[in-house]
């Protein structure tokens, strides 16, 4: 945890997680005291196919892939920009209801007005129609 955790009204934590059996693994980070964890690192996963993409800017997209991920980079532009998973049918923090198991993340779409309320939109369309919204930039 980062050292003002407790006082911080953006509590930081962090974890390493590995998973044996499906080989999902990363270095994730919580900057809401654990309500949600985004996957930034040493994330091994192999992605096929790119399924959609919502381009806010030059350096902040989002992309869906085909093994039904989130993600996002703010820094497409760079010589070696940096891409961090914010979603994932793995390791989906929505409630239940919302994301059924075995889904699948179709597509992605950002607010006209992102830039102020980052509002992001993914759907889960193959198992039990929903669509799921940050209100936090992803």
């Amino acid at each position: 945890m980062a050292p003002d955790f407790a006082t911080s009204t953006t509590p930081t934590a962090y974890i390493g997680t590995s998973d044996a059996g499906t080989t999902d693994s990363a270095f994730s980070v919580s900057s809401n005291g654990g309500m949600s964890w985004n996957q930034t690192g040493l994330i091994d996963i192999a992605i096929a196919t790119i399924d959609d993409l919502a381009v806010v800017s030059l350096d902040t997209i989002f992309m869906v892939t085909s093994n039904s991920d989130l993600w996002k980079t703010i820094n497409a532009t760079a010589a070696a920009p940096t891409w961090e998973r914010i979603l994932s049918d793995a390791t989906v923090t929505v409630p239940v209801n919302t994301f059924t198991v075995g889904g699948r993340l179709d597509l992605v779409e950002t607010s006209p007005g992102f830039a102020t309320d980052g509002v992001v939109l993914v759907t889960n369309s193959v198992v039990a129609a929903a669509v799921m919204k940050s209100t936090d930039g992803g």
